[in-house]
């Protein structure tokens, strides 16, 4: 598993990690050691760690903040993987973020205008149909 870990964070310039919602220091701690050692390992990568952090774990250490240059190139990359991925005309793109001060980039595969409305219902899709769309849009990000 190492040497496979090892072998992605080779292909990659850029590197942005991420943690689950709700900071807490071990996940804070975790995330930002395990950037400080791909900078150590691999001083010519970007790398940053991102998210909403804490007052109260400061003392930890702070996490990056991404440009919103570096969100558009990486929104163009999945956005061609979606497009390569999804039979559609184009990918539409929303920034929007509105309960906390953060934004989400949400590209959606879009036929029409009126597909990018969010009162739109939902789809329901199975556990079986989300990992089928996480596989083609990896093999799409190449």
């Amino acid at each position: 598993m190492f040497k496979e870990i090892y072998k992605k964070i080779e292909e990659y310039d850029t590197i942005v990690i991420a943690r689950h919602i709700g900071v807490d220091p071990d996940a804070l701690a975790s995330q930002l050691a395990l950037r400080d050692s791909i900078k150590l390992t691999f001083p010519n990568k970007k790398v940053s760690a991102i998210g909403t952090g804490s007052a109260k774990f400061y003392s930890i250490g702070k996490l990056d903040k991404l440009e919103k240059e570096d969100m558009q190139v990486f929104a163009k990359k999945v956005a061609a993987a979606i497009k390569s991925a999804f039979p559609c005309i184009k990918v539409g793109q929303a920034v929007i973020g509105l309960e906390v001060p953060h934004a989400h980039i949400h590209l959606i595969p879009i036929q029409k205008e009126s597909d990018m409305l969010f009162s739109n219902p939902k789809l329901k899709l199975s556990a079986e149909e989300f990992k089928e769309i996480a596989e083609k849009l990896q093999s799409n990000c190449r």
